[in-house]
């Protein structure tokens, strides 16, 4: 069980994970869809890799769901272009 600072700093931490992530998958940016992905792929790794020891299994869950969702947002954004 993690306690209230460890769960406050998680927390914060998955706040500025997510605005990365946001960053990376802006929508007015552009980039090719493959290129996205191997950005978030290489910045999810190095986060992982730094937080790999504990115990997140729940909140990865969550992230994954989120990512997912915003990939997801992102090629229909493309779609829409002719």
């Amino acid at each position: 069980m993690l306690s209230a600072a460890k769960r406050i700093s998680l927390c914060l931490d998955i706040k500025r994970v997510k605005d990365k992530l946001r960053e990376l998958t802006s929508r007015s940016q552009g980039s090719n869809v493959r290129v996205v992905m191997k950005n978030l792929e290489n910045y999810i790794r190095e986060w992982l890799n730094h937080y790999g020891i504990a115990n997140m299994r729940v909140t990865m869950i969550h992230l994954d769901e989120w990512v997912r969702r915003r990939i997801r947002m992102y090629i229909w954004k493309q779609w829409k272009k002719p």
